[in-house]
């Protein structure tokens, strides 16, 4: 054969396999090098969907979150040269989030290496040890070399969605010429090997251990971010670890993304503002559990670990799928790999009806009621106002990114349980603000619920700009909360904000873009919002309508640090 039909051939064998193994979604950029792949992905519809976009950097956050809320691996697929290098931080990402993105870089063949030939990197390991699992199969010339690209292919799969998923990596040289319009060359058919992997399971044994070790004992349980594990539709552990802390007596401590604050699954054991509540030293004294059950990521309340780092004396255990160490401040005491829906199912299981539950949870309910008291009675505008009135709005089935930094601490401390499905989703793998609003477009483009709602602050909007120019016109309706407090506002909690020199430009760096004349040349709605309850009305109005809508909400930096830190002072002073 030519060489056009032999990456022709290699080409739509890669990804008739992806497709097999589960591949339903892939991301394009465009170029040359990357001609027989954007074929044979053009070729699959509609059994994948794809979708192309200019850049590659919000390319591959939009793919990441299609994966987030899908959890199935999706394709990433550009040109050689530095197309591949803009995927990084997006690779990164889904390697600490555990996230199943495909990537697929063209390259240039071998012997333009290492002389000056345009457009040619070594791209090889790119992505060093951001990936689980990296390929070059070389160039596809012969029989003997096509007939290893499907198992490559399922190999790919394999790596990206197995017992530790993430991003992969195959790097595919192909000589030109890359297209022939008069090729009519019949694809051989090849076989399209598979892998399968069952859920995790706790040895009935070690099981048993465990639960003879904790009957009796006052504990709690610690949902961090995607507690649910390596699954797409987080109720059914929502449901099974909600009932394990009513059988057991425990409070279940919920982060906002453990999918375990919000849902029509039991609250009465779910904590929301564990944040607030443990910065108060006469409460969190009377506190001291035998055991900490904790599933998903490290807490991202800093006073949640430094309490959990005083418990010297308790046992603290962690559950998760893909067995991971995520204990920053070395507590664990014991790491149970397993799927955390079936541990709780199993654990529910060795209990007796006759099983009496302790009754630590209800001192923790009741300081959670005053507390949620205490929040209501503020009607200023201020950030934890408006991560607690955002959320307390939202109706059932939105979908909510949140922005790092502030944003999503705020929700963490602030935001209320409620009986409502909402999906709140956010970049935590790596806690970066790139990349957030390209990450959301990516989970609207598979969502299947109701609205979508953004909340971020001023810099995370900015920094991502550039994703807005490709999504600009979708009709589907996503709401952008833009909290805007004139700069990085998150430093003013930190001992640098002292400094008399380099505080302002180094830190908190205002910018000069006007929100509202960038949001005009793109033609978006915008709408400014300066009052508390001006913010629940004009949320509500949004949410509804068709295409992107911007709520800028601009805030006193100063006024909204002073609040802050006369609520923490006054509960590190012991007063609720």
């Amino acid at each position: 054969m030519k060489t056009a039909a032999w990456n022709q051939c290699s080409a739509q064998h890669l990804v008739d396999t992806l497709a097999h193994g589960g591949v339903r979604q892939a991301v394009i950029s465009p170029g040359s090098r990357n001609t027989p792949l954007i074929l044979a992905l053009e070729q699959q519809e509609p059994r994948v969907t794809t979708h192309v976009i200019l850049d590659e950097r919000t390319a591959a956050f939009f793919a990441l979150g299609i994966a987030r809320i899908t959890r199935e691996p999706v394709v990433l697929c550009c040109t050689s040269g530095s197309a591949a290098a803009h995927y990084l931080p997006a690779v990164i990402e889904a390697s600490e989030s555990n996230l199943p993105l495909i990537v697929l870089s063209a390259d240039r063949p071998p012997e333009l290496s290492d002389c000056g030939a345009p457009q040619t990197i070594d791209q090889n390991a790119l992505y060093g040890t951001h990936v689980r699992w990296f390929a070059n199969p070389g160039l596809v010339l012969d029989d003997e070399s096509l007939q290893r690209i499907p198992t490559l292919a399922a190999q790919a799969i394999d790596q990206a969605t197995g017992a530790h998923p993430g991003p992969v990596h195959l790097n595919l040289p192909y000589r030109e010429p890359l297209y022939d319009p008069d090729l009519d060359t019949e694809i051989k058919t090849h076989r399209l090997p598979t892998f399968r992997r069952g859920k995790v399971e706790l040895h009935p044994g070690d099981l048993n251990a465990l639960v003879e070790r904790c009957t009796g004992r006052s504990g709690i349980i610690y949902c961090g971010q995607e507690s649910p594990g390596l699954c797409a539709d987080p109720r059914p552990f929502a449901e099974a670890v909600t009932s394990l802390a009513q059988s057991l007596g425990w409070p279940v401590l919920a982060e906002p993304t453990s999918q375990v604050r919000f849902g029509h699954h039991s609250l009465d054991h779910v904590i929301a503002h564990g944040d607030l509540l443990v910065r108060d030293q006469n409460f969190i004294a009377q506190m001291r559990p035998d055991v900490v059950l904790r599933f998903g990521g490290a807490p991202i309340s800093k006073p949640i670990r430094a309490w959990l780092g005083s418990l010297e004396n308790t046992e603290q255990i962690a559950v998760s799928a893909a067995g991971e160490y995520k204990d920053p401040d070395h507590q664990l005491s014991s790491i149970y790999c397993a799927d955390p829906t079936r541990f709780c199912e199993q654990w529910l299981g060795t209990l007796p009806e006759t099983y009496e539950p302790a009754r630590t949870w209800s001192t923790w309910a009741a300081a959670e009621q005053a507390m949620d008291e205490r929040l209501d009675s503020s009607d200023e505008l201020w950030e934890a106002g408006i991560a607690r009135s955002l959320v307390d709005a939202l109706p059932d089935g939105t979908l909510l990114q949140l922005g790092n930094s502030m944003p999503i601490r705020d929700v963490d401390a602030f935001a209320p349980r409620r009986n409502r499905n909402l999906r709140l989703i956010c970049n935590r793998g790596a806690n970066g603000i790139d990349g957030t609003m390209a990450s959301l477009f990516g989970a609207a483009a598979s969502w299947q619920g109701g609205p979508i709602v953004g909340l971020m602050g001023d810099l995370t909007f900015l920094h991502d700009m550039g994703s807005l120019v490709p999504f600009h016109d979708v009709q589907q309706p996503i709401t952008l909360v833009v909290v805007d407090n004139g700069g990085g506002g998150i430093f003013e909690h930190l001992p640098i904000q002292e400094h008399p020199s380099l505080f302002e430009r180094c830190f908190l760096t205002p910018q000069t873009g006007q929100i509202e004349k960038l949001c005009a040349g793109l033609e978006l709605t915008y709408r400014r919002v300066d009052e508390q309850e001006a913010f629940t009305t004009a949320l509500r109005a949004e949410l509804e309508r068709p295409g992107i809508s911007i709520l800028h909400v601009p805030i006193d930096r100063q006024a909204n640090l002073r609040m802050h830190r006369e609520l923490w002072d006054s509960l590190s002073g012991g007063s609720r």
